[in-house]
């Protein structure tokens, strides 16, 4: 019988499976770019009120990714355990993120913030759903170290080409179609990206399989298993760990770019540019990743010195004042680091499911991934939420004339912020030891089982 650590994924298999981030990032990229400056300067929502709902709220999705994840983990149906989800969380996601921007500025600031917190938390959650079980299928579809590593790299390519598409679009978007309001801009924008992403959701949830099952699916798997599969697993501790500096990175840089492009390099579309070159970067980043994983065999060595060079290049960004071309530069560098960082980083997360699994005699993708993506969102929440205070702290006006100390803040916040984030990650991620020598002893282990 034929390992199933040699088996390979069809390129159909390949592009079903990476089709859901490309439509995921069509939607949300909306939130993650473009909703904290619609609150403030569209909606007109003080930027204190809208830190601490980005606080409030991201704590709220993280809290609840552990929970939701449990229950994947228990799901049995005909297409699988995380397909289902995937299709409900992929389409409720699409319908709660255009009502997110369906703006009503001359409503009272009560019944604002109420709108702005309902459609939130139903977002995220709806989200959380999609999110938490595409990542675990990144695991079910394969149990090739190498196959998941090429799954991952093409599903950050969908991933950054959707940024790509967005970034560079919503601008154009947003003043084609509200040229007599700029809330309706937001809303048709939204709206037909919606209408994009849907088709590609849907590809993910009925044209992937899931191959990998745990025997015995119909136990029960107790909270303790759970805990235990996290707590003594070393090496998704590390993963943690690392996703939670990438959520304050990532996240952090994206929400505040909005605001450089806006009121440091005076121009909105130079944010289209940043975005375009970020995105293509990554793209190559990401399609660069298994070459880089191939060549070194250690995933965790090889992000290590990946997220370095990213620091190094977010550092520099600070010293390029009006020299906007370096600017540029130094963007599609960390674009690069970004794309291929993000390929390793989500296919270790189901390396790390596979070495519970050996260790513990328990298979939880759904808790695991969603305790990653927990990580994730905290650092999110933590430095979005942060950005509204140091606003809020230093004078923002919207839609004004900014003084030097909101200036700085604002520069400091898309450079040194998401810089010191990448070297505590990559300093974690040296003590990562799971490399793929000894994840195919742990698959041969398992085939031996025959829990596979």
């Amino acid at each position: 019988m034929k390992s199933k650590q040699h088996e390979t994924l069809s390129k159909k298999e390949m592009l079903c499976f990476s089709f859901g981030d490309l439509g995921y990032q069509c939607v949300f990229y909306w939130i993650t770019a473009f909703l904290m400056i619609f609150y403030t300067d569209v909606f007109f929502i003080p930027a204190a009120a809208v830190s601490v709902l980005m606080l409030v709220v991201r704590i709220y999705d993280a809290v609840n990714d552990p929970i939701i994840g449990s229950l994947m983990d228990r799901t049995r149906s005909k297409i699988g355990r995380y397909r289902p989800w995937i299709i409900v969380g992929g389409i409720g996601l699409l319908i709660s993120v255009v009502l997110m921007f369906w703006a009503h500025p001359d409503w009272s600031e009560t019944s604002k913030i109420v709108y702005m917190y309902v459609t939130y938390m139903i977002a995220v959650t709806f989200s959380t759903m999609f999110y938490m079980a595409y990542m675990s299928l990144n695991g079910c579809i394969s149990v090739n170290s190498m196959e998941r590593a090429k799954a991952s790299g093409l599903r950050m390519v969908m991933s950054y080409a959707g940024m790509l598409l967005i970034g560079y679009a919503a601008p154009y978007m947003i003043s084609w179609f509200g040229k007599e309001q700029t809330s309706d801009g937001y809303l048709i924008s939204v709206i037909i990206s919606a209408v994009i992403a849907l088709p590609l959701i849907m590809a993910t949830g009925l044209g992937t399989k899931e191959v990998v099952c745990p025997k015995g699916v119909k136990e029960k798997i107790s909270l303790q298993q759970q805990w235990k599969a996290l707590l003594k697993n070393r090496p998704m501790m590390i993963l943690l760990f690392c996703m939670l500096a990438h959520g304050i990175q990532m996240n952090g840089r994206l929400m505040v770019a909005t605001y450089y492009c806006t009121y440091v390099t005076n121009s909105l579309q130079v944010f289209a540019v940043f975005n375009l070159l970020n995105s293509l970067f990554a793209i190559l980043g990401s399609i660069v990743a298994p070459t880089i994983f191939r060549l070194t065999g250690h995933k965790g060595k090889a992000s290590a010195a990946i997220l370095f060079v990213c620091a190094i290049s977010m550092a520099l960004q600070y010293y390029t004042g009006n020299q906007i071309v370096l600017f540029y530069i130094l963007v599609s560098i960390t674009g690069f680091c970004y794309g291929s960082f993000s390929a390793l980083m989500f296919s270790m997360i189901p390396d790390a499911v596979d070495f519970a699994q050996y260790k513990y005699n328990v298979r939880v993708d759904g808790f695991l991934n969603a305790v990653a993506s927990f990580g994730f969102k905290l650092g999110g929440a933590v430095i979005t939420s942060l950005t509204g205070v140091v606003l809020s702290v230093f004078g923002y006006v919207a839609n004004g004339q900014q003084n030097p100390a909101c200036l700085q803040a604002i520069r400091i916040m898309m450079t040194f912020i998401p810089a010191v984030s990448c070297v505590l990650a990559a300093i974690a991620l040296l003590f990562y030891k799971l490399d793929r020598k000894q994840h195919s002893r742990i698959i041969d282990e398992l085939e031996t089982r025959n829990v596979l």
